[in-house]
């Protein structure tokens, strides 16, 4: 019976002692060519996301669209074609997202400013975000003089459950400023970090009628939180098997149910014992 019992429990949703060392690997390029031609397009009008680049009267947006037909940015609005990706700038942004699937592509679209910085990623199994998988690196993006930039507009990369994992996977995205601290790099994980547009449909009006789950563009900002427009070092385009978790309540109940589920079977487990 004992034997059952630890079964059981490797097999629970959360289980951090028997969860794999490795919840997530990372794949760059992204394995999808469709995806990758997409952020090709992307990355080749990017410089459109930086409304009054670093001019004093730099322009903060709360809507944008990726229109299909002219490959091209449009920022300040909504498009009522149903080919265009509609992007909605979200009032309350998000720390933790799940990972329901096999895989979610990302991709890097602009890169503004002259800091050294760098695109994170941590992943924690439900129940345990105190443990993370040790963080990975996404984008390397520096284009400050006399540096060497790994990745650039365009790069795309694939986050992919690593054998023997099942979703959910809790994951939370760092952007890495190794420029403002003199102490060291600083890396910034809090969501104020990030201008976070997600995924929306709308009417025949443009009006949004719903929000797309598993679309969204990232803009990092390092500089304040105010986000106005010249303070921003990057945007990546999020697709795939990725939903919000905007509240840690909604963690825990994710955790909630999978020590439901542990005791549920130790239970029957015991029964069977007597």
């Amino acid at each position: 019976m004992r034997k059952l019992l630890k079964l059981a429990v490797c097999a629970g949703i959360v289980s951090p002692f028997c969860a794999s060392a490795q919840l997530i690997t990372v794949n760059e390029p992204s394995t999808s060519g469709s995806f990758n031609a997409l952020i090709s397009l992307m990355a080749a009008d990017g410089a459109a996301l930086h409304v009054g680049n670093g001019e004093a009267n730099a322009t903060a947006f709360t809507q944008l669209y990726w229109d299909v037909s002219a490959s091209a940015w449009e920022v300040g609005s909504l498009s009522t074609d149903i080919e265009d990706f509609n992007f909605q700038l979200r009032n309350t942004n998000v720390q933790y997202f799940v990972q329901t699937g096999p895989t979610v592509d990302v991709g890097f679209v602009s890169n503004e400013n002259w800091d050294l910085d760098e695109l994170f990623i941590n992943a924690y199994a439900v129940g345990d975000l105190g443990n993370s998988d040790p963080r990975v690196s996404l984008f390397d993006y520096s284009s400050k003089p006399g540096s060497t930039a790994t990745d650039v507009p365009g790069d795309t990369a694939e986050l992919v459950l690593a054998d023997g994992v099942s979703a959910p996977v809790i994951l939370e995205f760092e952007h890495i400023n190794q420029t403002v601290s003199p102490l060291g790099p600083l890396y910034q994980s809090n969501e104020i970090r990030f201008n976070m547009f997600q995924g929306v449909n709308v009417d025949a009006q443009g009006a949004v009628v719903s929000y797309i789950k598993n679309e969204w563009l990232f803009g990092i900002n390092d500089k304040n939180t105010d986000f106005d427009g010249d303070g921003d070092d990057g945007y990546f385009y999020f697709s795939g098997d990725i939903r919000p978790v905007p509240e840690p309540s909604q963690i825990a109940a994710l955790s909630l149910l999978g020590l439901g589920a542990f005791l549920f079977v130790r239970r029957r487990l015991m029964k069977r014992g007597k």
